[in-house]
């Protein structure tokens, strides 16, 4: 059998294929590759979808954006929700808009047509939506079964005098029940396997894999039991394509007999059946190793075999708090001399072992110490074992803080307690879920209140020169508010009331760029974030702008004399002043006596500006003056490093006038005596003093240094005492107002949106334009125009995949005509169409690409979906194998109308598509 067979006979039936699958033989078409509906979406979309439907939703209705594989969820009162988890699927995932839809098990029938003809492959099929199958009516239990690109066809070789054999459709498999009927019946079951997929047999069960070593399905280990529920010993065999069972029956056992195969998607068993020493489970089971993860491979004794039987309830939902909590157990059969208990593991399965997980308060595990497990009913033997359902209230045992990160899974064992004493089993027991019998599958059932749902559509609304208005898609339900963080450090820098929508964060610094997100919050704690948002505030016109100031007192020592600091003081050598240290500035030599200058340097750090100074305030606070002459104040303007001003100017009182004036420094105050001196604060006005040109050479980073000076060293006047004047830090601070420069708008970006359109965006700092107009850079042609203030505009009706380049140009006020810098990129490429494929031999295809609306210098890719490997190009146009790196060319490298040839293998399956792109996208 062909799967082209197989995809052409669902069309004849009527089933609505998911993917078209093809073998090298025709001129089918292939189709182009998915991007609809939630496929694309971001997280943060997504995350808007579910809480629409959550605040549009009923009290009891599904909310369908809510489902995963195993759980549905309804909506119930306030933030509360109820979940119902079982252990097999419920709902498959559409590969094609990424949603997960009702798994359907409805038996359709070939059309009447499809049945007359003789090389038919079914009379009846399944398409379930993550597996199909299809069965001749003649005999049922003959189906095939497949899996994405694969398929197992069984052909029962055995008797079936004797024998019923039952076949259902369930979520995640086939079910087969072989009933042998009486003693007559045969006990060696054979059927031939054809597969197009890998399969080998372990431990009784047969797992089939993918080219690439992936599982796609198995053939669980087969268990068999009497009507009087006792087990029977089944042997598995697999020989080439023949697989055997042989059910060990004994004299004694009561008809009818039960031997229950499944195919099922589902990676994980339902038991284990592997078996260690007792001694060796039990020091893995009491010890906190790694070893603690096969805890469903250890912990038999001698020949005989405790199956451990569990289940897992994958998928759970994020969970704030849990309020009621059930579990329901269907049993099947117990063979056990002894109680079995019930565990619950916090964690998800990962065949062989258990990977670790937190459930708080019904976990797996002790906090530390030694193992414990959670025993939900003591005794549950061969007397008061129940087949029908086990109902367990996990509230009833104050099992009430159910927490779990989303996408967790529950694993629910029971254990023997034969697993727990040095005692030995007398033979093989086993306690079943329902998964092997008629019944329903176990699920969990439990009300929540849920992880708040992350705000939406983050965005910016407005911007100032100190603050950043912001709106958002108000997600959550029964949310406390919301708090907008810094991304660099998660610090709440705004907090806003419950169901905003908007917010605006303050106290912001002008011209600065700030990343910020917004979360709900409650009393559990926060909501996932929105998605960072980054933007800057605007620059300040007139910006004040307050830094504290640090100071240091400096005390002279008694190295040169006064005279030769007056000489290099008053030199026009700039070297002396870039030289003048701590010890060189300013040196008094009083023969035999020292007396110490103390001299306070005053340092602030200054931001850039573009223009002038408007004020500029120092505040000082005079601690003592213990000086019997004049105290100068001069300012010097540079960085001090390592003891040395170096030589930077700031106009009118700078410590040098020029590169030829001699230095003389800036006297803000003369005289300022112990007479005059008044402790306390002091500010300092250096407008009041003519200077107010404070423009310097070196914008940003720079500093500035104030030093007070005794008037004794500008003369050969000599101190007769220690002469000090004391400041501190406390209060002191330089405070001053700028007013920018008016320049053209800075940082423009052009970004790419759709095939048609490219936003600008830019920084906006002129201060008197009445508009900005976006033109092409090839002819200054105004493209379109927005108004004053404005920071972004999206052009559109552009050439698809078109490279453009736009500059902003200022339209009225003082910078009227001038243009920003010029930046390019290109519009997205179109969608190709559909590849389309010929056969000129069982050995090649041709393919030819259709390149839809596409510039011709639109480079294209060609890759196959089901390796994700690309079809590379030769220069003599006929290509070889696929590879794994892309390929880009051009629709005539790929041989434009005429295609190119792939070499292929006959039967080769492949699914073609292409994409396109420019240099960038």
């Amino acid at each position: 059998m062909t799967k082209t067979k197989w995809v052409s006979f669902l069309a004849a039936a009527g089933i609505p294929a998911l993917i078209l699958l093809f073998t090298l033989q025709g001129g089918d078409e292939i189709p182009d590759g998915v991007g609809l509906s939630l496929l694309n979406m971001t997280e943060v979309q997504k995350d808007s979808v579910v809480s629409n439907e959550i605040k549009n939703a009923k009290i009891g209705n599904e909310i369908i954006s809510m489902r995963t594989e195993t759980a549905k969820i309804t909506k119930q009162e306030g933030n509360q929700f109820r979940a119902m988890i079982s252990t097999v699927p419920q709902h498959y995932l559409d590969k094609e808009t990424n949603t997960y839809k009702d798994i359907d098990l409805t038996v359709y029938e070939a059309s009447a047509e499809a049945k007359l003809d003789e090389e038919r492959l079914f009379d009846k099929y399944v398409n379930a939506g993550n597996y199909k199958a299809t069965w001749f009516d003649s005999n049922p239990w003959d189906y095939t079964f497949y899996k994405d690109d694969y398929y197992v066809t069984y052909t029962a070789q055995f008797d079936t005098t004797n024998i019923e054999i039952i076949t259902e459709r369930r979520t995640d498999r086939i079910k087969q029940s072989i009933i042998l009927l009486n003693d007559n019946a045969d006990t060696t079951l054979k059927w031939l396997l054809d597969s197009n997929a890998f399969y080998s047999e372990s431990n009784g069960e047969i797992t089939f894999k993918d080219s690439s070593d992936n599982f796609l399905f198995r053939i669980s280990s087969p268990i068999a039991w009497d009507s009087d529920r006792k087990t029977i010993d089944v042997d598995v065999s697999l020989v080439s394509d023949t697989l055997r069972y042989t059910a060990h029956v004994p004299i004694d056992a009561v008809y009818p007999v039960t031997v229950d195969p499944n195919t099922t998607i589902e990676a994980i068993s339902e038991y284990n059946g592997q078996y260690n020493l007792n001694a060796t489970y039990l020091t893995s089971r009491n010890n906190q190793t790694a070893s603690n993860q096969d805890f469903f491979l250890v912990g038999q004794a001698l020949g005989f075999i405790i199956r451990r039987s569990f289940t897992t309830f994958p998928g759970l939902p994020a969970i704030a708090t849990v309020s009621a909590c059930s579990l329901y157990l269907e049993g099947n059969s117990n063979s056990s001399t002894t109680d079995f208990e019930i565990y619950i593991f916090t964690s998800t399965y990962q065949a062989p072992g258990t990977a670790s997980g937190d459930f708080d308060s019904f976990d797996g595990w002790e906090t530390s110490g030694t193992y414990t497990g959670t025993i939900l009913n003591e005794v549950w033997n061969t007397s008061s074992y129940s087949v029908a359902w086990n109902f367990i209230e996990f509230n009833a045992d104050g099992r009430t803080a159910v927490k779990n990160a989303s996408n967790d899974s529950l694993v629910i064992a029971l254990i023997s307690k034969e697993d727990f004493y040095a005692s030995e089993p007398t033979n093989n027991e086993f306690v079943q879920f329902n998964s092997h019998g008629s019944g329903t599958d176990p699920y969990i059932s439990f009300t929540y209140v849920a992880g708040l749902v992350p705000p939406s559509n983050f965005a910016i609304a407005d911007s100032a020169t100190t603050t950043l208005s912001y709106t958002w898609t108000d997600g959550a339900t029964g949310e406390d508010g919301y708090f907008i963080k810094n991304l660099a450090d998660t610090v709440t820098v705004g907090s806003y009331a419950a169901d905003a929508t908007s917010g605006t964060v303050t106290g912001l610094t002008p011209a600065t760029s700030y990343s910020f997100f917004v979360v709900a919050y409650d009393t559990n704690g926060e909501s996932g974030h929105s998605g960072t948002v980054t933007h800057d505030t605007q620059f300040a016109y007139n910006y004040t702008y307050t830094d504290s100031i640090s100071i240091t007192n400096f005390i002279r020592s008694r190295s040169t004399e006064n005279a030769s600091y007056s000489t290099a003081r008053n030199t026009v050598d700039p070297a002396f002043i870039q030289s003048a240290t701590v010890d060189t500035l300013g040196q008094i030599k009083d023969a035999g006596n020292d007396f110490h200058l103390y001299r306070n340097s005053i340092a602030a750090a200054i931001p850039a500006w573009s223009d002038s100074f408007i004020t500029a305030i120092l505040r000082i606070n005079l601690v003592a003056d213990a000086s019997d002459t004049d105290f100068n104040l001069q300012v010097f303007q540079g960085t001090w490093t390592d003891g040395v001003y170096h030589d930077r100017h700031f106009d009118d009182f700078d410590g040098r006038r020029g590169a030829l004036t001699p230095h003389v420094g800036t006297r803000l105050n003369d005289p300022w005596s112990t007479a005059s001196f008044s402790g306390g604060i002091l500010d300092l006005d250096f407008n009041i003093d003519g200077l107010n040109a404070l423009e310097t050479i070196s914008q940003g980073s720079d500093s500035l240094q104030l030093v007070i000076i005794s008037s004794r060293d500008s003369s050969a006047t000599e101190p007769t005492a220690d002469e000090y004047i004391t400041l501190n830090d406390t209060n002191a601070r330089l405070v001053y107002t700028w007013q920018r420069l008016n320049v053209v708008p800075q940082g423009m970006v052009l970004t790419p949106l759709t095939t048609t359109t490219i936003r600008a965006s830019w920084r906006d700092e002129t201060a008197d334009e009445d508009s900005i107009s976006l033109i092409r850079s090839s002819d200054d042609s105004v493209y379109i125009s927005v108004v004053a203030d404005d920071t972004t505009v999206v052009a559109t009706g552009l050439a698809i995949n078109e490279y453009n380049t736009f500059k902003l140009k200022v339209i009225g006020g003082s910078l009227d005509g001038q243009k920003t810098a010029a930046d390019s990129n290109w519009t997205l490429a179109a969608k190709p169409g559909k590849v389309t494929v010929s056969y000129p031999s069982t050995s090649e295809i041709k393919i030819i690409l259709d390149i839809s609306s596409n510039p011709a210098y639109t480079k294209i890719a060609i890759q196959d979906s089901i390796s994700s490997w690309y079809v590379h190009r030769l220069g003599s146009g006929v290509d070889d194998t696929l590879r794994v790196a892309v390929d880009w060319n051009t629709y005539a490298s790929w041989g434009s109308a005429d295609g190119c040839t792939l070499s292929v293998t006959p039967g080769d399956l492949l699914r073609l598509r292409s994409k396109a792109r420019n240099t960038n996208q």
